[in-house]
């Protein structure tokens, strides 16, 4: 049974606020109501990134001629979070019925920015390591604060030297940190019944 299902292809009101990137609009802003009833909770900014450049318009684009994408598997859209100046959080809540387990299945690649105090990564990449923590949400409120019945998983895209990802075009292929999908399951019996808190964090 699939609870959400996202993409991130099709921001309602994205806008290239320099170098191809949507920094001052939430994540719900651009895809709040994807699908009806979902709306994210979020800490500090959270970027909607414009991976192609399909929608650069007359703003200026990542490193002076955009992202390189070699696999193709990047799409036109996705979203990007940083930790080491703010501790950019993402949030959802979820109703897991009386399912037993709670799968998360997303896809990371490195990615860098060359406006708003970039580049952060170094040359030659840095593998991406997101934290996904589970909350009991009884309400289903939109919030980020923990609560009980709390269980993490680390995830991290693996190193791979003969595929390149996202990355800026200047760094060499070779050297990139490859895009990858990552799957967590979360056992959720201690939750049976009852709205469940997904955060992400980078």
């Amino acid at each position: 049974m699939v609870l959400y299902d996202q993409d991130f292809e099709t921001p309602s009101s994205y806008q290239n606020d320099g170098g191809d990137l949507n920094i001052y609009r939430s994540v719900n802003e651009n895809y709040g109501g994807q699908p009806a009833g979902f709306s994210f909770a979020q800490a500090f900014t959270v970027e909607t990134l414009n991976v192609s450049g399909s929608h650069r318009r007359g703003g200026t684009a990542a490193f002076g001629s955009g992202w390189s994408d070699p696999a193709g598997i990047g799409g036109n859209f996705s979203i990007g979070m940083l930790s080491d100046r703010q501790n950019d959080l993402l949030g959802l809540s979820f109703d897991v019925g009386l399912f037993d387990f709670f799968n998360v299945s997303i896809d990371v690649s490195s990615i860098d920015l060359s406006t708003f105090g970039g580049p952060y990564v170094p040359e030659d990449g840095l593998a991406p390591i997101f934290r996904f923590s589970l909350f009991d949400n009884p309400g289903g409120g939109r919030r980020l604060a923990a609560g009980p019945c709390s269980t993490a998983s680390i995830l991290s895209a693996r190193h791979h030297r003969e595929r390149s990802s996202i990355g800026r075009p200047a760094c060499s292929a070779s050297a990139r940190q490859e895009t990858q999908t990552a799957m967590s399951r979360f056992k959720s019996t201690c939750c049976r019944g009852d709205m469940l808190r997904l955060i992400i964090s980078f």
